[in-house]
């Protein structure tokens, strides 16, 4: 008869400061919400984290892009530009059709449907520049970034860069 609790391996400080390093954010993150919920009555409420993760939806999603980029060894310089634009557009869509008798909700969904359909048009484009003409991904990203910046600015009527004005500082 062998003895089983002799032939699990012996849990060690070794293994557990090791198992901790390699897992550090996880038990920052663990201690964090641990020390907060200790601290705040509010933090652990079903409306703080609601709150939460829809203040970082947006950037999941785009990190969750960006990833898909890097491990396919590329890199996209447009995202952040991109998003600027498709919000513009969001934005000019609901503007439009509430006027028209169309409900916000619709207008939303209806502008969602562009934004998506514009993004994976840009997608294609960036694709279509890299692959049939031989362009790196930083060139043809570099200059969709330029030329998407300048769209959003003059599609919402604003200027991407403050002139004198804006910023309060004279000449």
């Amino acid at each position: 008869m062998t003895n089983t609790a002799a032939a699990r391996p012996a849990l060690t400080r070794r293994k557990i400061a090791i198992f901790l390093l390699d897992h550090i954010i996880e038990v920052c993150l663990i201690i964090l919400i641990i020390g907060l919920t200790i601290g705040s009555k509010g933090f652990f409420t079903w409306a703080n984290w609601t709150n939460i993760f829809r203040g970082n939806s947006l950037k999941g999603v785009i990190a969750f892009g960006m990833t898909m980029v890097i491990i396919a060894g590329l890199i996209d310089l447009s995202i952040g530009s991109t998003v600027g634009l498709t919000g513009v557009i969001v934005a000019l869509i609901i503007r439009e059709m509430l006027p028209l008798g169309v409900g916000a909700d619709i207008a939303c969904i209806v502008g969602m449907v562009v934004c998506i359909l514009m993004a994976v048009g840009i997608g294609w484009m960036h694709g279509f520049f890299q692959h049939k003409t031989g362009m790196p991904a930083f060139i043809v990203t570099l200059a969709s970034l330029y030329a998407l910046q300048g769209l959003a600015g003059t599609l919402s009527g604003g200027s991407p860069f403050p002139t004198n004005s804006q910023s309060g500082t004279t000449s």
